[in-house]
């Protein structure tokens, strides 16, 4: 299931025009939206859940 998600993203990005930018990228671009304390913390309260 993973490889598929993977391939399909990989033909997803191949068909962005203009391209898409590089992971790192967009990791940066990304970087510090979270603004609701640690999203470590949230993540396991959260998977706690289920």
């Amino acid at each position: 299931m993973t490889e598929l998600i993977r391939r399909a993203i990989r033909l997803l990005r191949a068909r962005e025009e203009p391209p898409a930018a590089s992971l790192d990228e967009l990791l940066d671009k990304t970087m510090g939206l979270w603004r609701r304390g640690d999203g470590l913390e949230y993540q396991r309260a959260s998977r706690d859940e289920w």
